[in-house]
């Protein structure tokens, strides 16, 4: 099973025509960051500076403008993904 599976399967229930190139995008953005089990982590706000790390990572810098606006825009649907999961798991 793939290690992004609860954000594919978000992506597919929330219509989003691009699912296959954001779950590659997070494929790469881990392997970028290096962080152990990006998946698993839950907070928002170490995600969002994650996602500053990744804007100053040099591999990432050498990307073309749209690989990278690419990439951005799947991370932050990756955000937007945890903080639904975690409003869910709160009303519950």
């Amino acid at each position: 099973m793939d290690k992004f599976q609860d954000f594919e399967n978000w992506l597919k229930a929330n219509h989003k025509l691009n699912w296959r190139d954001s779950l590659v995008a997070m494929n790469l953005i881990d392997k970028i960051l290096l962080v152990p089990n990006l998946e698993k982590i839950s907070s928002v706000s170490i995600l969002n500076q994650l996602l500053s790390a990744l804007r100053n990572n040099m591999s990432f810098a050498s990307k073309s403008k749209t690989e990278k606006d690419r990439d951005i825009k799947s991370f932050k649907l990756f955000i937007q993904f945890k903080q639904e999961k975690l409003s869910k798991e709160k009303e519950a």
